[in-house]
């Protein structure tokens, strides 16, 4: 009898543990920032900063100043690595092209299941790390 009431609480236990896990298949979801000018954006951190820190007035408005530069620079280095994550997917792709025009049918084929499976593995490795971290 106890055994039955033991197993009945640990399913139900386990049950409920598995009804609250969070669905991390989409992270982004449900997260959605309005876009602020760097102006905007410097005034925001400069409000942080002087709450925080009690600055002066004076302090508040080089601050201000300061964060509006770096967060125009910022927004400029951004773009810069946008641009390049496309030329760099650009490249890649027309590699690609010029590799699987000199393989046969047969090793393009054998070539995209290695492509794949080494895919693959990258992407369990990131799993494994990101969880490392998550416990850290």
């Amino acid at each position: 009898m106890k055994k039955g009431i033991l197993i009945g609480l640990i399913g139900i236990i386990g049950f409920a543990g598995n009804s609250f896990a969070q669905d991390r298949t989409k992270p982004q979801e449900g997260r959605q920032f309005e876009k602020r000018t760097p102006a905007e954006r410097a005034e925001k951190r400069a409000e942080h900063m002087q709450v925080d820190l009690d600055l002066t007035d004076e302090q508040t408005k080089q601050v201000t100043s300061l964060n509006e530069e770096h967060f125009t620079e910022m927004d400029e280095i951004r773009a810069e690595m946008k641009k390049l994550k496309e030329r760099a997917k650009a490249a890649q792709e027309a590699h690609k092209e010029k590799v699987d025009a000199v393989l046969t049918a047969e090793q393009r084929k054998k070539h995209d299941e290695m492509m794949a499976e080494r895919k693959k593995r990258h992407e369990m490795r990131k799993r494994e790390c990101h969880q490392e971290r998550e416990v850290e």
